[in-house]
Formats: structure tokens, sequence, C-alpha cells
């Protein structure tokens, strides 16, 4: 076969229910040996590829008036040392969260970026959570719905299980802290209910 071309195929279902590719888009910077990291909303397309060398950068692409999405902004590791800078990702309305599992790099608490949609496109740092505790690597998973972030840290010393934080956004740059999941009462899949409780 002929030589092989990482992209994302995007399609668009139409009136009939029919779905056409809409675009193929070829990541500006990737990695085959690691893969990458993404989240699509529709409007955006963000993406990363964490390890492809040691201060990441996620490329925000965004759909434009002739329907195809071009690469519309850049974000750079905010994060000094070895780091995993886009080893997640989520994007929801005007905000988009990063996550890192290693920063503070000396004791893997983990932090989740956060950046901003600004009025001309651009995205600027909003604010950061980062882990309570050292060995959390609460930047590894998580999810981002509307002002509520939920994430996942590594292992919780007193029961030794994956348990999950509740953050909630109050203001520019301010998270709550609204209590923890276990394992078993947390589906990242319907985190509605987060927001509910």
């Amino acid at each position: 076969g002929g030589p092989f071309e990482f992209g994302f195929l995007i399609f668009q279902r139409d009136a009939d229910g029919a779905w056409e590719q809409l675009d193929f888009v070829v990541p500006a910077e990737y990695d085959k040996n690691n893969g990458v990291s993404f989240d699509f909303s529709g409007e955006h397309l963000i993406v990363c590829s964490p390890f492809s060398k040691q201060n990441s950068n996620v490329f925000v692409y965004t759909l434009n008036a002739s329907g195809t999405y071009e690469e519309t902004f850049q974000i750079s590791d905010p994060s000094t040392g070895y780091s995993a800078f886009g080893r997640s990702i989520a994007v929801h309305g005007s905000l988009i969260g990063i996550g890192d599992e290693y920063w503070p790099n000396e004791q893997d608490r983990g932090t989740v970026w956060l950046y901003r949609r600004n009025a001309d496109g651009s995205w600027s740092s909003d604010s950061q959570v980062s882990g309570q505790n050292s060995g959390e690597r609460i930047g590894n998973e998580f999810a981002l719905y509307e002002d509520v972030l939920c994430v996942i840290t590594s292992r919780d010393s007193s029961s030794s299980i994956d348990i999950g934080r509740v953050y909630r956004r109050t203001g520019a740059g301010s998270w709550s802290y609204v209590g923890v999941f276990t394992e078993t009462q947390l589906d990242l899949r319907t985190l509605e209910e987060c927001e509910r409780r």
C-alpha cells in the first residue's frame, strides 16, 4: 500500500440521516509511536501528542465558513521540566481543559490547566486545578461540562481505589471543591449528574 497518513476524518449528517465526509485534518504535530489526545465539539477539534517531546503543544482547529477545519490557535506547555501536557483533553463551550498527570513533577500530583476563548477566537490561560496529594496524577483522566470539572485520581490512600473529585467554577480563575466520588459512584459519561449533586 501507499504511505500512511495519520489524521482525523470528520463526518457530517445530512437531512436524510446519511453521513458524508466533511474534512480530513492532519495534526501539525504528532508522534506515531505515542498517539494523540483529542476532543471534538463540532466547532472545535483540539489535538495534542503529549509525549512527542518534553514540552508538547496543543493545537486548536476551528470550523470555518467553507465547512473545513483550520488551525486557529496553539497552546504551549506552561510547565517546566518533564511533563505530560496534553495527556488528556476536554472542550466544552468556551473552556478547554488540558491535563498533565505529572506536573508538579517533583510530586506527580497532576494538574488540569483551563483556557478560555476570547472574543477574537484566541485562547487565554484561565485557571488551573492541581492534585491535593502526591501521586494522584489528576491530569490523566477528567471531564469538563459547562462550569463543572470532574477529575479522577490514581489512588485513594485510605481505600486503595480510584476516586473522583468534583469542582465547580465560581468565577474567573476560581474553582470551588464540591465533593468526592468513589469509582462505584462516578461515571464520567454522566457528568450532568455531577452537576446536580
